[in-house]
């Protein structure tokens, strides 16, 4: 029965990745393909005369620039810890190779008319999200790096779910492909100025035997209120599966909004009071 689950979760997850293919990243593939018109997520992007470090420097491509993919060549190379193919590409005025680590996976235009770009790296055995977005500053971007839970993911830019002080909410929605992975959400938040951290959200299922799923209540939200977040946490477990007997125990906490950041401060390890 367990493994049935999985291979129907496996199954579900497949589906979803395939449904969401505009928004879905991750580390191991690179979904440019010939045609596809890509933004540049690095800023001096030097483009070369051939797929090598070695190859003459033909021009530098600005941030957020846009190029068209010609093809993906055989040649790879290692940036930011993680490994990527050359392509051939060209822009208003030159054709040439840039490596598939230097061009925004996803950009994703937001409500303010704000463009987010996302890219990985990875540092040991952790992924770490990229996400740089356009700004009418002096400034050519605003970066923030963030610890991935799971690197596949899926990106979703929201709208700010009525907190005060956000202009968006930006969604890294993880692919659990297989049983015990994790697929939850992280939460991070814009203001027009910066991007900053909010929350993890933990969603794990390990076949018919255990489910732990978390959310987050916005304000916006049906069950929500002004100037709170709650956190919910439910575990679901299977006690007797021959007669379908289950225990669902869940939990919340309040966290009230105030002056742009959650009170108290989202801390994983100290969310529900101890127990007597």
């Amino acid at each position: 029965m367990k493994t049935l689950f999985c291979i129907l979760l496996f199954i579900s997850a497949l589906t979803v990745c395939a449904q969401e293919v505009p928004n879905y990243c991750s580390p191991y593939e690179y979904p440019f393909e010939k045609g596809d018109i890509i933004a540049v997520f690095g800023d001096n992007v030097k483009l070369r005369s051939e797929a090598s470090t070695s190859g003459k420097v033909l021009a530098l491509l600005a941030f957020n620039s846009s190029v068209t993919i010609l093809e993906k060549t055989e040649e790879t190379m290692v940036f930011d810890g993680i490994e990527s193919n050359w392509y051939k590409i060209k822009t208003d005025t030159q054709t040439g190779y840039v490596l598939g680590a230097l061009l925004s996976l996803e950009q994703i235009n937001a409500y303010d008319n704000t463009d987010f770009l996302f890219q990985y790296t990875k540092e040991e055995d952790k992924y770490f999200l990229k996400i740089r977005n356009t700004v009418a500053t002096a400034e050519k971007y605003v970066e923030l790096k963030e610890e991935l839970l799971n690197p596949e993911l899926k990106i979703e830019i929201l709208n700010n779910k009525g907190l005060a002080q956000v202009t968006n909410i930006i969604a890294l929605q993880y692919v659990a492909e297989a049983c015990g992975v994790e697929g939850g959400t992280t939460y991070l938040t814009w203001n027009g100025i910066d991007l900053k951290y909010l929350a993890d959200v933990s969603s794990i299922v390990d076949g018919g035997i255990f489910s732990w799923q978390e959310k987050l209540i916005f304000p916006e939200d049906s069950s929500g209120h002004d100037n709170t977040i709650y956190f919910q946490s439910t575990i679901i477990t299977n006690e007797d599966e021959q007669r379908d007997y289950r225990k669902e125990t869940t939990q919340s906490i309040a966290f009230i909004w105030v002056n742009g950041t959650m009170d108290p401060p989202f801390d994983r390890a100290h969310i529900f009071p101890e127990e007597d």
